[in-house]
């Protein structure tokens, strides 16, 4: 699956959705991620490196992400990889806890999977039907 747009939404309430085109590299806007919750929303796309939050009331507040100076070559991931690999060095070296979990790859292996399932079956698809033992 090369493109999509999905959209989850969590026991507490919070939406998001992806907006996704994995052969528009040439586009503007390549993804766009938007996350809605009742008091504000935040968005950010790639490529881009500014993550924006508009609340419902008062101003609206961007957080810039600049590329960070170690990164000599950006890649696809705009230098993201190139920090997980160091970050991923750094917990083995000092033995603490990479930044990570395995509970966070889980989530996110579970969420794509039921976001490629709805799109191929045309339905909502919640994760008890995957079997994940956190519900929907």
């Amino acid at each position: 699956l090369d493109n999509a747009f999905v959209i989850v939404e969590f026991a507490s309430g919070v939406r998001a959705h992806l907006d996704l085109c994995m052969f528009a590299e040439g586009a503007p806007v390549e993804q766009h991620l938007l996350a809605v919750g009742s008091e504000a929303r935040v968005e950010s796309s790639v490529p881009g490196d500014r993550v924006e939050v508009q609340p419902r009331h008062g101003e609206v507040t961007g957080l810039e992400a600049p590329m960070w100076p170690e990164v000599t070559y950006e890649g696809f991931h705009h230098g993201s990889s190139f920090m997980e690999h160091l970050g991923f060095i750094e917990a083995i070296r000092s033995g603490t806890g990479p930044a990570v979990t395995f509970d966070d790859g889980l989530w996110a292996v579970a969420m794509g999977a039921a976001a490629h399932r709805s799109i191929d079956e045309g339905r909502r698809v919640t994760l008890e039907e995957l079997g994940a033992p956190w519900g929907s």
